[in-house]
């Protein structure tokens, strides 16, 4: 098993902050909110929040395997029953596709370390 030091996170935590607080000004406005879809961030650096009730409703009614193991699926493919909110990179261009901040494979690890 792999460990990173805490004083050592992958993810920024304001990026986590910032996603929170646009769900939390939502004051209810909100089922979901990422930064996400469309993605922006740098890989890795993904943030989903969600209400107790959207999750809820995912358990109940979700069907397929897919989105029994991963939740939010059933969430943001269905932005007609469900209010979504993104929030998007704004420090420049669209870094999604070009930087990995994350431990997936071998090649991340020997990078991070």
């Amino acid at each position: 098993m792999v460990k990173i030091p805490s004083d050592c996170p992958l993810i920024d935590p304001e990026v986590i902050d910032r996603v929170i607080g646009t769900y939390l000004a939502g004051q209810g406005c909100w089922d979901y909110v990422s930064n996400l879809h469309p993605p922006s961030w740098p890989d890795g650096n993904d943030v989903e929040i969600m209400s107790r009730k959207a999750l809820e409703i995912a358990w109940t009614e979700a069907s397929f395997p897919f989105e029994r193991e991963h939740t939010t699926p059933f969430l943001w493919d269905q932005p007609d029953r469900f209010r979504i909110g993104n929030v998007f990179w704004d420090e420049g261009p669209d870094l999604s596709m070009l930087v990995r901040l994350t431990l997936d494979w071998q090649a991340d690890y020997e990078l991070i370390r």
